[in-house]
């Protein structure tokens, strides 16, 4: 499988320095691979072509995005991943997969990278951070396609998410491991087996989603004020590409 046989999809809704190297990450690897980004305005399009990427603001909720990227894409491959993930390592190989299995990704089985709980947990099921699969075998299992049935999932008492029903429909999955270090706030680092596939760095996009910062705890507030998740995400950005995941957690 060559490099532009696979699409890399992403919605985008703020974060720009993130995009950037989102962009520039996929391109290190993959330099010919067809990159598309769905947005919600036209601020970041001449960001999105510098890299080659194809551009459309039509971005206005994130499953219909998403749904969207998964029908504009040109190649059968695809290559979901959020603007805040940063590739360490070509993914041709992961792609490859798809021959034994029907989907790769990261189990929704995460633990939180600062405090002693998990983050996310619905075992059997996959986080959209990350996610490989093909379109003509999605297609064909899928009555919905593109889109997402409501689902509800058991046992109660795990993660509730859109596109649940995607997972249960492309049931063989590849799993990679997610690890969590401190220094770089709530993120995790992906590996596959001990090989590096990419940092996800959760609510990047803090430009318009750090209204989770409260003063009151919550399950998705790591952070005790912005100031903190800024200085997190700066750590990250000042030490890349040399960084330090030398005291590494498994999350899972």
């Amino acid at each position: 499988m060559t490099n532009q046989q696979i699409s890399f999809v992403s919605p985008y809704l703020s974060g720009t320095q993130w995009l950037e190297l989102h962009l520039s990450s996929i391109r290190k690897f993959h330099p010919q691979a067809e990159i598309i980004i769905s947005a919600p305005d036209n601020s970041v399009r001449k960001t999105v072509e510098r890299f080659d990427g194809r551009y459309f603001d039509n971005n206005k909720e994130y499953f219909q995005a998403i749904a969207f990227l998964f029908e504009t894409a040109t190649h059968d491959t695809i290559v979901l991943s959020d603007c805040d993930t940063v590739l360490f390592t070509n993914v041709d190989y992961l792609a490859e997969k798809l021959k034994e299995f029907d989907l790769v990704g990261i189990e929704e089985r995460i633990r939180h990278a600062i405090k002693d709980r998990w983050y996310r947990y619905a075992p059997g099921y996959t986080d959209l951070t990350f996610i490989i699969f093909s379109r003509s075998k999605a297609k064909a299992k899928n009555p919905y396609w593109p889109g997402f049935p409501p689902f509800t999932p058991k046992p109660k008492k795990q993660n509730n998410e859109d596109h649940y029903a995607f997972c249960e429909l492309l049931s063989r999955h590849y799993y990679l491991r997610p690890y969590t270090t401190q220094k770089y706030g709530l993120g995790n680092l992906i590996r596959d087996g001990k090989k590096n596939i990419l940092w996800h760095q959760w609510f990047g996009s803090w430009e318009k989603r750090g209204s989770f910062i409260s003063a009151k705890e919550r399950e998705d507030n790591p952070y005790p004020n912005m100031k903190e998740l800024k200085k997190a995400e700066a750590r990250f950005f000042i030490d890349y590409p040399n960084l330090d995941f030398s005291n590494l957690n498994t999350a899972f």
